[in-house]
């Protein structure tokens, strides 16, 4: 078995740590439309995390996604691990269970719906990035995101659906997808990979004085739209971070294992039953303490949610471990 490189599995991790605090300020508290309404720790937390999904996306075309009957049983075995978590959650406290969270076709499941997407056309997508060389790759895949971005992102969006949903949708993961695979097999511009933090701080401050901006004059409206997954400062972020990571010279065992768990962080904490555990937690941490020891309770929840679906998922670790030796041997 190949062994993992610490230093992307540590990328995966900080990854869904971004995820948890992304869900954990405007997810909680709501777009601010005014002026009242915008907090800077939350918009600039917000900024800085945004790009978690494309990062996690990106991570899967890096290493190029192997449709292999053991991989699919194992993303299967996770969904089906937090599927029976979930209606244990709902039978113990009495409330109604929705059956589309059972096949993680509901909203609040959207990840994963679309990334089960991305596993059945990975082999497609491996084959093409396979067949090109690096002229052609790099011609095929600028193109593409550069009618991306003006399609779905700068002036045609409003009026035109090419399966653009502010990087949620399967086109837009495919896309992330390629780029990650790009930069596995023929890497960037020694500028950029030099100074990849950098920019990656350049473009979430970039963030947070545009939105600001937006908002005090009046055009909150238009202030997301800087921060959709479709944008081309996203796709720019997102590979400087893993760039970033990618000149880490670190190997971990401790980093290799945790990262086992990272969907099954997502698939336990975003949904209804985890939200409505923690929503009530930030709202408390929020309203009822300054802004310093806001930031101290809140790095502590999050913290602490990451620390506890890790320590929940090692139960699915020993399980499916024991059922792999007894149908995989």
């Amino acid at each position: 078995m190949q062994q993992r490189q610490s230093n992307m599995e540590l990328c995966r991790i900080v990854a869904i740590v971004m995820v948890l605090v992304l869900h954990s300020d405007f997810a909680v508290f709501g777009w601010p439309e005014t002026m009242q309404d915008l907090h800077m720790p939350l918009l600039i937390a917000e900024c800085f995390c945004i790009v978690a999904v494309p990062v996690f996306v990106m991570i899967s075309g890096y290493f190029s996604i192997h449709l292999k009957l053991k991989s699919v049983v194992n993303l299967a075995y996770i969904c089906l691990f937090c599927a029976i978590l979930k209606i244990l959650y709902n039978v113990a406290a009495n409330q109604p269970f929705d059956i589309n969270n059972l096949f993680f076709i509901s909203r609040s499941n959207w990840f994963i719906s679309v990334y089960l997407g991305l596993v059945v056309f990975s082999p497609v997508l491996n084959a093409v990035c396979e067949k090109l060389d690096k002229r052609q790759f790099s011609i095929m895949l600028c193109t593409v995101l550069f009618y991306h971005f003006y399609m779905g992102w700068f002036p045609a969006r409003p009026q035109l659906g090419i399966g653009v949903n502010g990087g949620c949708s399967l086109y837009e993961f495919m896309l992330y997808y390629l780029a990650g695979r790009y930069i596995r097999l023929y890497g960037v511009c020694e500028f950029i990979k030099k100074h990849s933090i950098f920019l990656y701080v350049l473009v979430c401050s970039f963030w947070v004085v545009a939105y600001y901006l937006i908002v005090y004059y009046g055009f909150a409206h238009y202030a997301n739209r800087i921060l959709w997954g479709s944008s081309p400062f996203m796709f720019f972020g997102s590979a400087c971070v893993l760039l970033t990571f990618e000149r880490i010279n670190i190997q971990s065992k401790v980093i290799n294992h945790v990262s086992k768990s990272v969907l099954t962080v997502l698939l336990l904490h975003e949904c209804k039953a985890g939200m409505s555990i923690l929503r009530p937690i930030y709202q408390g941490i929020f309203e009822n303490h300054n802004w310093w020891w806001v930031l101290y309770y809140w790095s502590i929840a999050i913290v602490g949610t990451f620390v506890v679906c890790v320590i929940i998922d090692q139960l699915r670790l020993v399980s499916y471990n024991y059922l792999q030796k007894i149908f995989f041997h």
